[in-house]
């Protein structure tokens, strides 16, 4: 069985080299990003089974991403390609210290992740769901997803931007009655208990 699924979009990354702006830039480093994607590939470089779901464009950004996680030994069985683009990140290196970060993911593939994506993985099992409060964020379908994810059961929540709920990660199950999930899935804006739990700002919640 595998040990943690996890679903998001992952996107194309395009990094300035060297300090200065963009249109001044000599090269640009090519990567890919997601913040499930990356806790899916800490867990298999640490000997765990984990597989990630998601939606890539049919292009070279979307290729890059399959063939970065097929590497790293995530398990993509039930990853799938969409006539949408991949999601872009532009990362532009102002100073040494000072970085601008650019998004260019409106309408793209890893938006239309829907209930559909995901009814195979989870039939599949795994010990653990692995979510963030980003993923719901993305469109109607994708907050869906997540609700009919967490339903299924055990969940875990990460990834929280930190304007939200500083320092913030839970880890919770259907059976906890704990309002974690319920944030997370309940307006799609909102990651974590948000501030209806009295300890918020530091909410340790052990699955059950």
């Amino acid at each position: 069985m595998t040990d943690v699924l996890t679903f998001g979009e992952t996107m194309a990354v395009l990094r300035a080299v060297e300090p200065g702006p963009l249109r001044l830039a000599g090269s640009l480093r090519l990567g890919v990003a997601g913040a499930e994607s990356t806790v899916a590939i800490g867990l298999a470089r640490l000997g765990h089974a984990a597989r990630w779901v998601g939606r890539v464009g049919d292009d070279e950004f979307g290729r890059l991403v399959l063939d970065r996680l097929r590497a790293e030994t995530v398990d993509i069985t039930h990853a799938s390609t969409d006539d949408a683009p991949t999601g872009l990140l532009v990362r532009e290196q102002r100073t040494a210290d000072l970085a601008r970060v650019r998004y260019y993911r409106t309408g793209s593939a890893g938006s239309r992740l829907s209930v559909g994506d995901l009814v195979p993985a989870l039939a599949d099992g795994a010990r653990l769901l692995l979510l963030s409060g980003i993923t719901p964020a993305l469109s109607t379908s994708a907050l869906a997803a997540t609700r009919a994810a967490v339903a299924r059961g055990r969940v875990g929540l990460g990834g929280v931007p930190r304007r939200q709920l500083p320092g913030h990660v839970v880890v919770a199950s259907r059976r906890s009655g704990h309002a974690a999930a319920a944030g997370v899935v309940g307006d799609g804006r909102r990651g974590g208990c948000g501030r209806a739990c009295p300890g918020w700002r530091r909410c340790r919640v052990a699955a059950r």
